[in-house]
């Protein structure tokens, strides 16, 4: 035992490892690997709103297991049906949805509940599984534990957090006190043991949620800015605040001709991080939304639509 101590003293301290970036799921609300908590009142759009956060991270290759406990299968069928086109997307780089509710049943017709975050076959799911998310639908469902109880819900988020050890990112739906005065309902404990904390709330006209605004209470990554997004005609929600990807698209569209090594050193002295414009080029070069000719980058598609101007960008992405 002292040898293992020692070697693991002396050759894995984190400066000894290669450097390693902040990414995100989806830029600033998901930090890949990161244990995040999404909160808010009954009926606030929750749900909704993670469902469309799962479909772009399968877009962009990542494979979610959706474990819901609440919700019957009219309902999330209805949500299907509305939001997906009657399917959940499945693209070239691998990333899909796949959704578990109380009414799958084993070969024998047997119910098979979705497991608990303790799951001896949840943490080999993960060990298998490219870029594996995790939604746990709502937190209440998956613990058994005093919600009021400091200790138990320590507990409870180490069995969270044993799966982020392992690779996954898991994001856990919780219900804020009735009276909207609390982020969460619960023990203090919660907050300490996550990354990331989200609070989700919504305008609600005639029984219809109208727009959504997402606020970070609790982050150790990212800026912790508000996000919003306006209810479609379809009930899906769109995101109105500019993304960081939007900006450097904007940048790239006044700055066309750079090469990657100018167009690094101008967003630099922007003050964005060089390893987030590697990863903005990479990804939009691969999917042809950027040309690299001749060692020159150009926006092949012209620039996205913004919904801000780009002084007030600077703000919320920087």
């Amino acid at each position: 035992k002292v040898d293992v101590y020692s070697y693991v003293l002396s050759h894995q301290q984190p400066q000894s490892f290669a450097r390693q970036e902040i990414g995100y799921l989806v830029e600033p609300l998901i930090p890949q690997g990161a244990l995040i908590q999404a909160t808010g009142s009954p009926g606030c759009g929750k749900s909704t709103l993670i469902l469309t956060l799962c479909k772009e991270m399968a877009e962009g290759g990542n494979n979610i297991l959706y474990l819901d406990r609440d919700n019957g299968i009219a309902t999330i069928q209805d949500r299907i049906v509305e939001r997906f086109g009657m399917s959940f997307p499945s693209n070239a780089s691998g990333g899909t949805i796949n959704y578990w509710g109380l009414w799958v049943k084993d070969e024998k017709g047997e119910p098979l509940e979705p497991p608990f975050p303790d799951s001896a076959s949840l943490r080999e799911w993960v060990k298998v599984t490219k870029n594996p998310v995790i939604v746990f639908d709502t937190f209440a469902s998956f613990s058994t534990a005093d919600e009021n109880d400091n200790a138990a819900m320590g507990a409870v988020f180490k069995t969270f957090r044993s799966l982020t050890n392992l690779g996954a990112t898991v994001i856990v739906i919780h219900h804020t006190t009735k009276d909207g005065q609390s982020d969460y309902r619960g023990a203090s404990a919660q907050a300490g043991a996550i990354d990331v904390g989200l609070r989700i709330t919504s305008d609600i006209v005639d029984g219809r949620i109208q727009n959504m605004t997402v606020t970070t209470f609790k982050t150790r990554l990212g800026d912790g800015k508000p996000i919003h997004y306006k209810m479609d005609e379809n009930g899906i929600p769109v995101r109105q605040t500019m993304t960081v990807n939007d900006v450097l698209f904007d940048l790239l569209k006044n700055n066309q001709g750079f090469t990657k090594e100018k167009f690094e050193d101008l967003a630099k002295k922007a003050n964005f991080r060089r390893a987030t414009v590697r990863d903005f080029l990479d990804k939009y070069i691969v999917s042809g939304k950027i040309k690299h000719e001749n060692r020159k980058l150009s926006i092949k598609d012209g620039k996205p639509e913004l919904k801000a101007s780009l002084d007030a960008a600077w703000e919320d992405a920087i």
